[in-house]
């Protein structure tokens, strides 16, 4: 079977798994930005095709959101999640199991940065002076939130991961 199936019951079970997993590991008490959704993001875009995975991402903010409370910068985080989508269509199978997971560890690495640098100049324009000072403050107080968003992306793809090929192995191996 190809890593982008276009079997749609398997396609909306996972579908439905991922959003699933992402709104209640948000709802969840959990350390702050520790989160699946980048994940699920760099994921969709990898296992998913069509205009419809853009969706998944966005899904899980707002149905969360609903009950978390929204806030005044919600559309960047929204619309930062969106290229993270993208990254995740430039991630390839391979028959080198390890340089897969090093291009799975670096596109989370990329996607963490990403939603790092644009949510906190968000912040930092609405929130701080608009100066160097400002700038450097913001970014300061954010470290360590950004080490939580890193980790999570990567463990849930790791689990994301493993899951698709354990779902894909010949039953025999699952059994």
């Amino acid at each position: 079977m190809s890593q982008r199936s276009n079997l749609s019951v398997r396609t909306f079970a996972w579908m439905a798994f991922l959003l699933v997993v992402g709104v209640v590991t948000r709802w969840l008490p959990h350390p702050p930005n520790f989160s699946s959704t980048m994940a699920i993001a760099l994921f969709a875009g990898f296992f998913f095709t069509g205009p419809v995975t853009l969706l998944l991402p966005i899904a899980i903010m707002f149905i969360s959101d609903a009950i978390l409370g929204f806030h005044d910068l919600v559309w960047v985080v929204y619309l930062s999640l969106l290229p993270m989508v993208w990254l995740g269509t430039t991630l390839h199978s391979t028959e080198n199991n390890k340089k897969e997971w090093i291009n799975w560890a670096l596109k989370g690495f990329l996607a963490s940065v990403f939603f790092f640098v644009t949510t906190n100049l968000a912040v930092w324009w609405s929130d701080y002076p608009h100066d160097q000072a400002g700038l450097t403050n913001c970014f300061v107080l954010a470290l360590p939130f950004f080490h939580n968003s890193l980790l999570s992306t990567w463990a849930f793809l790791g689990a994301f991961e493993f899951a698709r090929r354990w779902q894909t192995a010949p039953s025999a191996i699952r059994a």
